[in-house]
Protein backbone atom coordinates (compact mmCIF):
# COMPACT_ATOMS: atom_id res chain seq x y z
CA UNK A 1 0.00 0.00 0.00
CA UNK A 2 1.34 3.66 -0.97
CA UNK A 3 1.67 6.12 1.14
CA UNK A 4 -0.41 8.52 -1.13
CA UNK A 5 -3.30 5.75 -0.35
CA UNK A 6 -2.56 5.94 3.49
CA UNK A 7 -2.43 9.89 2.95
CA UNK A 8 -6.28 9.57 0.94
CA UNK A 9 -7.61 7.60 3.57
CA UNK A 10 -6.03 10.25 6.38
CA UNK A 11 -7.88 13.32 4.94
CA UNK A 12 -11.25 11.62 4.12
CA UNK A 13 -10.60 10.47 8.20
CA UNK A 14 -10.58 14.14 8.87
CA UNK A 15 -13.18 15.36 6.91
CA UNK A 16 -15.52 12.53 8.27
CA UNK A 17 -14.61 13.25 12.02
CA UNK A 18 -14.77 16.80 11.58
CA UNK A 19 -17.78 16.75 9.99
CA UNK A 20 -19.35 15.16 12.88
CA UNK A 21 -17.83 17.10 15.44
CA UNK A 22 -15.43 14.57 16.64
CA UNK A 23 -12.28 14.55 18.31
CA UNK A 24 -9.67 11.82 17.80
CA UNK A 25 -10.24 10.96 21.40
CA UNK A 26 -13.82 10.54 20.76
CA UNK A 27 -13.65 8.32 17.39
CA UNK A 28 -11.00 6.05 19.14
CA UNK A 29 -13.35 5.47 21.69
CA UNK A 30 -16.55 4.52 19.31
CA UNK A 31 -14.84 2.43 17.38
CA UNK A 32 -12.36 0.79 20.66
CA UNK A 33 -9.00 1.92 19.24
CA UNK A 34 -6.57 4.09 20.28
CA UNK A 35 -6.04 8.14 19.69
CA UNK A 36 -2.44 6.81 18.58
CA UNK A 37 -4.11 4.77 15.95
CA UNK A 38 -6.11 7.39 14.63
CA UNK A 39 -3.41 9.81 14.35
CA UNK A 40 -1.33 7.10 12.74
CA UNK A 41 -3.96 7.16 9.77
CA UNK A 42 -5.20 10.81 9.72
CA UNK A 43 -1.03 11.83 9.59
CA UNK A 44 -1.07 8.70 6.29
CA UNK A 45 1.52 6.62 8.46
CA UNK A 46 -0.91 3.89 8.87
CA UNK A 47 -3.91 2.13 7.11
CA UNK A 48 -6.42 0.61 9.38
CA UNK A 49 -6.89 -3.13 9.75
CA UNK A 50 -10.03 -4.92 7.68
CA UNK A 51 -11.60 -5.04 10.90
CA UNK A 52 -11.14 -1.72 12.03
CA UNK A 53 -11.66 -0.73 8.29
CA UNK A 54 -15.06 -1.75 8.61
CA UNK A 55 -15.64 0.29 12.30
CA UNK A 56 -14.76 3.03 10.85
CA UNK A 57 -17.04 3.13 7.85
CA UNK A 58 -19.78 2.09 10.07
CA UNK A 59 -19.84 4.70 12.60
CA UNK A 60 -19.84 6.97 9.66
CA UNK A 61 -22.65 4.61 8.17
CA UNK A 62 -20.63 4.64 5.31
CA UNK A 63 -19.00 1.08 3.32
CA UNK A 64 -15.55 0.88 3.42
CA UNK A 65 -15.34 1.57 -0.59
CA UNK A 66 -17.00 4.88 0.36
CA UNK A 67 -14.95 6.09 2.49
CA UNK A 68 -11.97 4.79 1.23
CA UNK A 69 -12.33 4.47 -2.86
CA UNK A 70 -10.81 1.58 -4.36
CA UNK A 71 -10.57 0.10 -0.69
CA UNK A 72 -9.82 -3.96 -0.98
CA UNK A 73 -9.68 -5.70 2.37
CA UNK A 74 -7.05 -7.63 1.44
CA UNK A 75 -4.29 -5.58 0.26
CA UNK A 76 -4.61 -4.21 3.62
CA UNK A 77 -2.14 -5.58 5.78
CA UNK A 78 -3.97 -7.97 9.05
CA UNK A 79 -2.88 -5.44 11.62
CA UNK A 80 -2.78 -2.82 9.66
CA UNK A 81 0.38 -1.53 10.75
CA UNK A 82 2.90 -3.75 9.92
CA UNK A 83 5.53 -2.82 7.43
CA UNK A 84 5.37 -5.29 4.13
CA UNK A 85 7.22 -8.19 4.67
CA UNK A 86 7.99 -11.63 2.98
CA UNK A 87 4.45 -13.74 2.87
CA UNK A 88 3.98 -16.79 4.33
CA UNK A 89 4.72 -18.56 1.28
CA UNK A 90 8.25 -17.13 0.94
CA UNK A 91 8.64 -17.69 4.68
CA UNK A 92 8.20 -20.80 4.64
CA UNK A 93 10.20 -21.54 0.92
CA UNK A 94 13.17 -19.76 3.17
CA UNK A 95 12.36 -22.34 5.97
CA UNK A 96 12.34 -25.22 3.70
CA UNK A 97 15.59 -24.51 2.17
CA UNK A 98 17.11 -24.08 5.74
CA UNK A 99 16.37 -26.97 6.75
CA UNK A 100 17.10 -28.81 3.79
CA UNK A 101 20.85 -27.36 4.02
CA UNK A 102 21.25 -28.27 7.91
CA UNK A 103 19.88 -31.89 6.72
CA UNK A 104 22.25 -32.01 4.19
CA UNK A 105 25.15 -30.73 6.61
CA UNK A 106 24.10 -33.33 9.00
CA UNK A 107 24.09 -36.25 6.57
CA UNK A 108 27.78 -35.00 5.73
CA UNK A 109 28.82 -35.45 9.21
CA UNK A 110 27.69 -38.06 9.70
CA UNK A 111 29.27 -39.54 7.07
CA UNK A 112 32.25 -38.37 8.10
CA UNK A 113 31.82 -39.66 11.49
CA UNK A 114 31.03 -43.47 9.75
CA UNK A 115 34.59 -42.55 8.22
CA UNK A 116 36.34 -41.62 11.60
CA UNK A 117 34.20 -45.16 13.22
CA UNK A 118 36.04 -47.02 10.73
CA UNK A 119 39.28 -45.58 11.23
CA UNK A 120 38.96 -45.81 14.60
CA UNK A 121 37.69 -49.85 14.36
CA UNK A 122 40.97 -50.88 12.32
CA UNK A 123 43.39 -49.05 14.67
CA UNK A 124 41.69 -50.71 17.76
CA UNK A 125 41.82 -54.26 15.55
CA UNK A 126 45.55 -53.35 15.11
CA UNK A 127 46.25 -52.45 18.63
CA UNK A 128 44.41 -55.49 20.06
CA UNK A 129 46.70 -57.84 17.70
CA UNK A 130 50.07 -55.89 18.66
CA UNK A 131 48.80 -56.15 22.23
CA UNK A 132 48.42 -59.86 21.50
CA UNK A 133 51.79 -60.53 19.79
CA UNK A 134 53.67 -58.70 22.75
CA UNK A 135 51.39 -59.91 25.70
CA UNK A 136 52.63 -63.40 24.08
CA UNK A 137 56.27 -62.46 24.64
CA UNK A 138 55.88 -61.06 27.45
CA UNK A 139 53.83 -63.88 29.24
CA UNK A 140 56.83 -65.89 27.86
CA UNK A 141 59.18 -63.78 29.83
CA UNK A 142 57.31 -63.75 32.50
CA UNK A 143 57.79 -67.06 33.00
CA UNK A 144 61.75 -67.40 32.03
CA UNK A 145 61.72 -65.19 35.16
CA UNK A 146 59.48 -66.93 37.94
CA UNK A 147 61.96 -69.99 36.55
CA UNK A 148 64.85 -68.56 37.65
CA UNK A 149 63.56 -67.02 40.77
CA UNK A 150 62.39 -70.32 42.07
CA UNK A 151 65.75 -71.83 41.09
CA UNK A 152 64.59 -73.76 38.47
CA UNK A 153 67.81 -74.79 36.00
CA UNK A 154 66.33 -77.19 34.04
CA UNK A 155 63.43 -75.48 32.67
CA UNK A 156 64.11 -74.13 29.10
CA UNK A 157 64.40 -70.38 28.52
CA UNK A 158 62.81 -68.48 25.90
CA UNK A 159 65.91 -66.60 26.32
CA UNK A 160 68.86 -68.66 26.11
CA UNK A 161 70.22 -69.63 22.70
CA UNK A 162 71.01 -73.23 21.38
CA UNK A 163 74.72 -73.50 22.13
CA UNK A 164 76.67 -72.91 18.71
CA UNK A 165 77.97 -76.59 16.96
CA UNK A 166 80.91 -77.53 16.84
Amino acid sequence: MTDARKADLGRRVVEERRRHEETQKDLAQAIKTTVQTINGWESGRRAPSPDLMRRLAAHYNLTPDDLWPGWDENAVPRGGNRKSGPTNSQLLDRLLADFEAAERRLTEQGVEIARQSERIAVLEAAMMAEAARTGAATAALGEDEASRQRGDTDAPSSTSRPAPAA
